[in-house]
């Protein structure tokens, strides 16, 4: 009797659990996954009055911390009024986005964010 130590049939049930595994935890993942869900990526990060350095930080976050889109700077090609300035201004800068963290709205810069994304 030969026997056959090559290991191809470990090798082949492994690739077969792992698919059996991988593809319905990442097809679930892409379900639950919330494309408005950012988290704060850097050490900390300025939740702000309006979209840019010289307006009044409301709060700093610290990273880990979840906020929530609201809109885009980028698509705001018309004017957008600030309530707690009592302005309108043009919003320009597409690296702002507006944001919600728990009770607090403001804007951040979207280098100090991070998504959790399975490609």
């Amino acid at each position: 009797m030969v026997k056959n130590n090559s290991g191809g049939g470990c090798l082949v049930i492994l690739i077969i659990i792992g698919i059996i595994v991988y593809f319905p935890m990442k097809c679930y993942h892409n379900l639950t996954f919330d494309p408005l869900e950012y988290t704060i990526a850097t050490k900390q990060a300025n939740l702000r009055y309006g979209p840019g350095k010289t307006f009044t930080v409301i709060r700093t976050l610290l990273k880990g911390d979840a906020v929530y889109q609201i809109s885009d700077s980028s698509i705001a090609k018309k004017p957008v009024y600030l309530k707690e300035k009592d302005t309108t201004i043009l919003v320009s800068d597409p690296q702002w986005i507006r944001v919600v963290n728990n009770k607090d709205t403001g804007w951040i810069h979207k280098s100090t964010l991070s998504q959790d994304k399975w490609d």
